[in-house]
């Protein structure tokens, strides 16, 4: 049962791995991370707000270690729609197309197809979390000196 569920996941994990989905996903999520950690720093003195609906963020909140990963727990939103895109067009091209049909027909253990299409698929999601994470600590970091914000507690244990 593993060994099917195993092959399965590395059929999805193929159709993932596209350079045209995988680079434009990842792109994507570049793009909404650099923009929403730029939004958080460049806006630190504006009275409308720089967070969440208006909410103002300010330098001794980005100060504190958690100030790191502030902008990345702003995009978390963002990361869930552009996932729940790729997954629901991944799945649309194989229903439309009739291959997840013939999976399931010719499939006697049906419930690992849909385990290793879920696992492959939760991998995907979880690597465009960690490159969101990276690009928007690294974003945050590089414009925390420029506005005079501490980074000494965001890297301490």
């Amino acid at each position: 049962m593993i060994r099917s569920v195993i092959r399965i996941f590395f059929a999805e994990w193929r159709k993932l791995r596209r350079p045209t989905l995988l680079l434009g996903t990842l792109g994507a999520v570049s793009f909404f991370s650099v923009l929403v950690s730029s939004v958080l720093f460049l806006m630190i003195d504006s009275p409308q707000g720089n967070g969440d609906r208006g909410v103002q963020i300010t330098r001794e909140m980005l100060s504190l270690s958690s100030g790191a990963t502030q902008s990345f727990s702003s995009i978390g939103g963002l990361l869930g729609i552009v996932a729940l895109c790729v997954f629901a067009a991944q799945t649309a091209q194989e229903y439309s197309l009739g291959t997840l049909r013939n999976l399931l027909v010719r499939q006697p253990g049906r419930i690992r197809i849909l385990v290793g299409k879920l696992a492959s698929m939760k991998t995907f999601a979880i690597l465009m979390t960690l490159v969101s994470a990276v690009i928007s600590i690294g974003v945050s970091y590089a414009l925390a000196g420029g506005k005079n914000v501490s980074t000494e507690l965001w890297f301490n244990a």
